[in-house]
């Protein structure tokens, strides 16, 4: 038999319910989850996939941006669904960049004259809970595209019938996680610990694994300078 010919398909929010609950034996073969276990289910993935974020980007949350920055302008207002900025350029001209260096809160705070002007070296990245913005120093003179790449958010899960913001190789990390966070809520750790405990253990494992993979395989720290760039 031939193959299907598709790598797109993606999981509803329902799909991944109906499984972890199938997991920690909730439901038997063929059931559907009950309306309040359905909605357990569904704020527990929220949750989940919300609280994987602090574990820093996964690579297919990674996006180019090109930012403009208007002339006298120090400050930009973001998309609310950029978690982070990783590295950004300058355009100088059409076929030169300039990498930026990137400073915390606590060094562009301190500097003595934040509205001074001239062709940007630095960028301050904020992330507030209503906002998001980009800070250049020196502020620039002119208008002036700004590359990045940035770390987006997981999209909300609010419909059982939604797709899940996930590729499909999380899908089984989905399940077994959701699963392990399901279990006091229906008290399988107590009536049934070594399953409990079995769940929690390939979830976990399973997360190392995909978190491990998703992500880039080396880090290199380097100085970075102002006049460099590339072409």
């Amino acid at each position: 038999m031939a193959t299907s010919g598709s790598i797109t398909e993606l999981l509803t929010a329902r799909v991944f319910v109906t499984q972890a609950l199938s997991l920690i034996t909730v439901l038997g073969g063929g059931e559907t989850p009950s309306a309040d276990d359905a909605a357990q289910g569904l704020t527990q993935l929220q949750w989940m996939l919300k609280s994987w974020q602090a574990d820093g980007c996964n690579l297919w949350r990674e996006e180019e941006e090109t930012i403009v920055f208007p002339a006298a302008t120090a400050t930009v207002t973001l998309d609310p669904r950029v978690m982070d900025v990783q590295e950004a350029r300058a355009e100088i001209s059409p076929t030169f960049q300039r990498i930026l260096d990137r400073w915390e809160r606590g060094e562009y705070i301190v500097l003595p004259n934040k509205s001074a002007a001239g062709q940007p070296t630095i960028f301050y990245f904020r992330r507030l809970r209503d906002s998001v913005t980009l800070t250049l120093w020196p502020v620039p003179t002119t208008e002036i595209n700004i590359f990045c790449t940035t770390a987006r958010v997981i999209e909300d899960v609010t419909d059982l019938d939604q797709n899940v913001d996930v590729p499909q190789e999380w899908s089984e990390t989905v399940t077994y996680n959701l699963a392990a966070r399901l279990l006091d809520t229906f008290g399988i750790t107590e009536t049934r610990p070594v399953l409990a405990a079995s769940i929690a253990s390939k979830a976990a494992s399973l997360y190392d694994k995909l978190s491990g993979f998703d992500r880039p395989s080396a880090v290199f720290l380097q100085p970075q300078y102002p006049h460099r760039g590339y072409s």
